[in-house]
């Protein structure tokens, strides 16, 4: 079972977050792949922003960049 997000709040304030890079092109396990009750609290924190402390995006960061992606 996947340990749920805190409540607490990305940390970038909403003015000047930036949104995970994987939104264009998700991979099967993102959060914003496919949004259900279950996973909406991940997908505003990390997709929304909190995204460098994702696992999601730790584990799969080499494996999903290709040559002329711009991921910053």
């Amino acid at each position: 079972m996947e340990k749920k997000p805190s409540t607490k709040l990305a940390s970038n304030p909403p003015e000047v977050a930036i949104r995970c890079p994987f939104i264009p092109r998700p991979l099967l396990q993102c959060y914003c792949y496919e949004s259900n009750s279950t996973n909406i609290e991940a997908m505003i924190l990390y997709c929304g922003g909190d995204y460098l402390q994702c696992r999601i995006y730790l584990q799969n960061l080499p494996s999903h960049t290709t040559k002329g992606d711009n991921l910053e």
